[in-house]
Order: structure tokens, then C-alpha cells, then sequence
């Protein structure tokens, strides 16, 4: 008998020593996590704060827009208006938590464009980047660079119970800021000014609540 209670005190001390290990490891797995997920937002505030950064971001990642771009900064004087672009190098995020949204809803091929004043500028970048040197981008015309306001897919005050009951946030749109003509082009291209966002709220609400016939 006493054999047994000493055989079971020693496995209930290697248990206990186990589960101080397990314990370490879970704390030192939350501590990485952490500093990682610390380290991605001081990145995210660093990119969203320095353009510079982002196209450069963005040139590595595509270098396709990195020599369309080369090319459009070293021969600006020939064109009649600027050259915006590409466009995920002119968007800027509000905050960490919103920066996912117009990458997951904008395409790819639009984020990576470039934005032009008038249609003889937009030929003409054609033909230099395209038929030259056979440099695919997408080019969207935004005439004068001009800004055109829209009015809301919904009133203040249905937007207000959105809002409230439903669990939508805000208008695409509201949660980034661009220059005028990239902003035009992207409302023109994909209606970023009538998609909603939010969180998980919101398919529990479509659910629950019918919300699609809202």
C-alpha cells in the first residue's frame, strides 16, 4: 500500500510539473502573439501614414506597377494632367480594424491602376506603358480629376437603425481617405459609396431579421 501511495504521489508530481510547462509554453504563445500582433499594427500605422512606404509596398509586391510607375515619374512633363496611382499607394485606412475592408471588396487588377485627368493622357500612357513596353495596368479616366458628391443609399435616419439594430458600421468610403480623382474613380468603378461594412452583427441580422428585404 504504501508503495502505491508513493508510485501516485510521484506521478501526480510529474503531472503537476507538466502542467507548469504547458503553462509557460501557453503564456510565452500569448506574449508572441502579442508583440506580433503589436508589431502588424505599428506597421499598419507607419504604411498608413507614409505614402512612400505603401508604394513601395506595393511596387515589390507587383513590380509590373513598380515600372509602370518608374516610368510615369521620370516623364511627368509629358503628360497634360497628373498621374494618380496606383491606387493602393493612395488610399489611406482609418484605423488597423478597417484597413481589410476595400482590399477584400476592391479587385486586385483596380488597385493596382492608375488614374488619369483626360482621355489624351490616358492613350498616351497606354501607348508608352502598353504597346512599348508591353507593361499591362489598368487606366481609369477621371475627367478634370473632379469629384462628384452622390447622395446616400439611405436616409440619416434609416442609417441610424442600420447602425443600431443591425450592426453595420459605415459607408465603404467613410472608412478611408484618397485624393478627389482616386476616390471618383473607385465610387465609379466599384460604388464604394454604397457598400456598407460591419461586423459579425451584421449575418446575424440577415439571419434573423430578414435584413436583405430591408
Amino acid at each position: 500500500m504504501e508503495e502505491i501511495d508513493r508510485i501516485m504521489k510521484e506521478r501526480e508530481a510529474e503531472l503537476g510539473m507538466l502542467e507548469a510547462r504547458i503553462n509557460g509554453m501557453n503564456v510565452c504563445i500569448e506574449e508572441a502573439r502579442l508583440e506580433k500582433d503589436q508589431a502588424s499594427a505599428e506597421r499598419l500605422d507607419e504604411l498608413k501614414y507614409n505614402k512612400a512606404l505603401r508604394l513601395e509596398l506595393i511596387c515589390e509586391i507587383f513590380p509590373e506597377v513598380g515600372e509602370a510607375y518608374k516610368f510615369i515619374d521620370e516623364n511627368r512633363n509629358i503628360f497634360r494632367g497628373k498621374i494618380w496611382g496606383p491606387i493602393a499607394a493612395e488610399v489611406q485606412p482609418k484605423n488597423h480594424k478597417t484597413a481589410s475592408y476595400l482590399e477584400d471588396y476592391v479587385p486586385e487588377v483596380t488597385l493596382k491602376a492608375y488614374v488619369v485627368e483626360c482621355n489624351e493622357d490616358c492613350l498616351l500612357l497606354h501607348r508608352e506603358v502598353y504597346s512599348k513596353r508591353g507593361i499591362f495596368i489598368k487606366i481609369f479616366v477621371v475627367n478634370d480629376g473632379n469629384y462628384e458628391a452622390r447622395s446616400r443609399m439611405y436616409s440619416d435616419e434609416r442609417m441610424d437603425v442600420l447602425r443600431r439594430e443591425h450592426g453595420f458600421l459605415e459607408y465603404l468610403d467613410e472608412t478611408f481617405t484618397a485624393p478627389h480623382p482616386i476616390m471618383q474613380a473607385l465610387i465609379n468603378k466599384n460604388n464604394v459609396d454604397k457598400v456598407l461594412v460591419g461586423g459579425e452583427t451584421v449575418h446575424n441580422s440577415l439571419e434573423r431579421k430578414h435584413l436583405i428585404e430591408f
